[in-house]
């Protein structure tokens, strides 16, 4: 407890926003001569990106208190590193096979479905289907594998007495463009016993699961996807004002970090089931900014909105706005409350301007009684894949994109309750989009 208090809290390494890293990011100037070895320990934001069949991806990755002596990176990083100080940034390219394990056809297996153990998610049993992503533990009866095991595989074709089974990493056969940026670096005053950590392995756990398998589309839609455990009116639920961040302080700097350059100042911004908070930064001065939301006192103490609405989109998913009227459409942290969101992300486009884009934002908290079945029962990595699905699915979006943000130092914040208790910040996921032009 004393060390998540220490890191909690403010202190010379640790207190720096995300906008005081963007500033050395963009001048890449060394503000601290102070270099890189054996003997010290930085900050580094590991920046990965890779391209699938259906988007660009991105993954962002804090490296906190990184020990030169103890930790470990990819090929040839790790040397590269030493002699660089602050503003430094490091740019490598790598092949298949050279950061994660390649692909081996061993590694594809053939299973029944009856292999397959049925475990319940809120009370109905777990199905396997086509490209979905598992803990390796349900297939048990496989040598090797224990039932305990967490190890995350993907089911690739299902027919009627065959399930394939992929335990190759879903990066194997996929070129990375890794860039590490030197954000902060200080003397180490004693070496502490602890764990040495692979970077390269922590930055690509997770990455990979939010594309298709093999370029066939995932079946996300079976087993009533969008029931919830209250289905009540949303109205009623929703009745309550609930003035309060949905993300914690750290989180809220790097969501409105991304926005401010995928936003552009002076455009009419439609903020989608919106709240009391929008993360749009001041100084985009935009000419317009709506909040669409369920809760007229949430929306009336947004500071940012220009003017809202109140409106149902489960109910009524046609937005009450004219054709082309916005130049973007903002949506953060509800996605997974959407019930039918093939009609709402239809609709966008239809309030967007041609090449506006349509950015959605989550991370991975929520009100368990109105989330949509499917996203509780998701690997992390796969909820991008399901919203990228429902951009891909309208039809309307092109130049598509994924971007992950994960391992911040939680920033303090008095009115964080989990400060003291958890030292990471919460992880921050997007997925955006351009109208067709």
């Amino acid at each position: 407890m004393e060390t998540l208090t220490r890191l909690a809290g403010p202190c010379c390494f640790c207190s720096f926003s995300v906008f005081a890293f963007k500033n050395i990011l963009k001048s890449g100037k060394e503000s601290n001569m102070v270099k890189i070895d054996d003997k010290k320990v930085a900050n580094i934001l590991f920046e990965m990106h890779w391209e699938s069949d259906e988007a660009e991806h991105s993954e962002l990755l804090f490296g906190h208190r990184v020990n030169m002596w103890r930790d470990m990176f990819p090929r040839f990083m790790g040397e590269a590193l030493y002699g660089k100080s602050e503003g430094d940034m490091l740019n490598f390219d790598y092949g298949p096979g050279e950061t994660v394990p390649g692909a081996e056809e061993r590694n594809v297996k053939q299973v029944r479905p009856t292999q397959f153990e049925k475990r319940k998610v809120q009370g109905q049993p777990l199905q396997p289907r086509r490209g979905r992503i598992y803990p390796q533990g349900l297939l048990a009866a496989l040598p090797g594998i224990v039932r305990e095991s967490t190890i995350p595989f993907r089911i690739g074709e299902i027919s009627g007495d065959k399930l394939v089974a992929d335990f190759n990493h879903p990066l194997a056969d996929t070129n990375l463009n890794i860039k590490a940026h030197v954000l902060k670096v200080a003397d180490k005053h004693r070496e502490a016993g602890g764990v040495a950590k692979h970077f390269g392995d922590i930055l690509t756990t997770g990455p990979g699961y939010q594309a298709r398998w093999n370029g066939t589309p995932t079946d996300f839609y079976a087993d009533s996807p969008f029931l919830r455990i209250d289905n009540s009116s949303d109205s009623r639920f929703y009745k309550q004002p609930r003035i309060t961040a949905h993300i914690d302080k750290q989180a809220r700097d790097n969501l409105s970090h991304l926005l401010s350059g995928l936003v552009h100042p002076h455009t009419r911004v439609l903020d989608l089931m919106s709240s009391v908070h929008t993360h749009v930064p001041e100084e985009l001065y935009l000419k317009e900014l709506v909040g669409l939301g369920m809760n007229e006192q949430e929306l009336r103490q947004n500071p940012k909105l220009s003017g809202h609405v109140v409106h149902d989109i489960n109910t009524n998913p046609e937005l009450p706005f004219d054709k082309n009227q916005f130049d973007a459409v903002i949506c953060n942290m509800s996605v997974e409350y959407m019930t039918r969101p093939h009609e709402v992300f239809a609709d966008v486009a239809r309030v967007l301007r041609p090449g506006g884009a349509f950015i959605v934002t989550f991370s991975n908290r929520w009100f368990p009684q109105k989330v949509v079945r499917i996203w509780s029962e998701l690997h992390e990595f796969e909820r991008p894949g399901l919203v990228l699905d429902y951009f891909l699915q309208s039809g309307e979006f092109e130049r598509l994109h994924t971007w992950s943000e994960r391992n911040w130092p939680r920033a303090w914040d008095p009115d964080d309750r989990y400060i003291g208790k958890v030292w990471q910040s919460d992880p921050l996921y997007a997925v955006w989009g351009r109208t067709k032009k």
